[in-house]
């Protein structure tokens, strides 16, 4: 019955193809962007070679579009030159923090449209992303694995870049850089962030632990391990760049705030349970914003895409 709907769901999506010239210099050959979406606010792009061997689902970060990720990140012209397509969703106006019910289950119909329509349902899916984009990453996943649907059966790894996983930790840190942050930049984000909780996940200062999580991959406190004991048998990994210098210089920032104490724990806890295959990458000097031309080190660029995908060849080949 599932399948079915998810079939008639394909239907009714609006499909277009349009010629789209990658901004990378040495990545010249126009590409075919495939479009698939279910109204103007929720769609994906879908990028593909002709021999497909494996899927990457790429989350981006929270006001990101698709496009933005071709300038940002190497991971799709890597993944296209070497036989793995790429599908990048985009919801509610890029503008959801993937952590209430409604924006799970627009992912779940794109995502199953986008397998179904490109004939990938057979494929090895890699699930990736960047800052709340990789905690969707892994929330989605869990999500998947909990209710033992088919796609689980397909994923084969996930990286996430530079995200908050606890999101308690999360908002505690919202919190303290209201109270104590002199940056402009990093006030009005941290209000905005808790806005976007409240609206999406009712979650407020008062919020029990349970509400934080169901909203989070992976909670510090949890000595159960009760969400991350899914992913005890799935290759991971964490892209970090702890700049705590410009941190605290341009962000009034500790580490206290940073989404690296998240990842470090993460991936900590993962080996701790048996997972053998969790590794957090630690880079130096590499975070830089392309489209502002300005150095940062909560960036998509702390990863090297060709470097990601000899990993992701490494897991998936003979394993489909």
């Amino acid at each position: 019955m599932v399948n079915k709907r998810i079939k008639f769901i394909a239907l009714l999506l609006v499909i277009s193809s349009i010629i789209f010239s990658c901004s990378s210099s040495d990545f010249k050959s126009k590409l075919v962007l495939n479009y698939i979406s279910i109204d103007s606010a929720n769609y994906f792009i879908s990028v593909h070679p002709k021999k497909t061997e494996a899927v990457i689902i790429l989350f981006p970060g929270l006001g990101e579009v698709p496009e933005d990720l071709f300038a940002e990140t190497d991971i799709i012209e890597s993944a296209y030159k070497n036989n793995i397509a790429t599908i990048i969703p985009y919801i509610q106006n890029g503008m959801s923090l993937y952590i209430d019910s409604n924006s799970l289950r627009i992912l779940t119909e794109l995502i199953s449209a986008g397998l179904i329509k490109y004939n990938f349902e057979d494929m090895p899916i890699i699930h990736g992303g960047f800052s709340i984009g990789g905690n969707a990453a892994l929330l989605y996943a869990e999500n998947q694995f909990s209710k033992k649907s088919s796609l689980p059966n397909q994923i084969k790894g996930i990286f996430i870049i530079d995200s908050p996983l606890d999101m308690k930790r999360f908002y505690s840190s919202l919190d303290n850089t209201i109270r104590y942050s002199k940056s402009t930049v990093a006030i009005n984000e941290a209000k905005y962030l808790k806005k976007r909780m409240r609206a999406e996940a009712g979650i407020t200062s008062n919020s029990s632990i349970n509400n934080f999580n169901r909203i989070s991959p992976f909670l510090y406190k949890d000595t159960l391990n009760k969400a991350i004991k899914l992913l005890k048998d799935i290759p991971i990994r964490a892209y970090i760049e702890p700049a705590i210098l410009w941190q605290m210089q341009k962000r009034d920032r500790d580490y206290y705030d940073m989404n690296t104490i998240d990842c470090a724990a993460f991936i900590n806890r993962l080996n701790a349970i048996g997972n053998k295959n969790a590794k957090l990458i630690v880079s130096s000097n590499l975070g830089h914003r392309n489209l502002t031309n300005t150095k940062n080190p909560h960036s998509w660029s702390i990863l090297d895409g060709k470097e990601l995908i000899s990993w992701i060849q490494s897991i998936t080949k003979n394993k489909q």
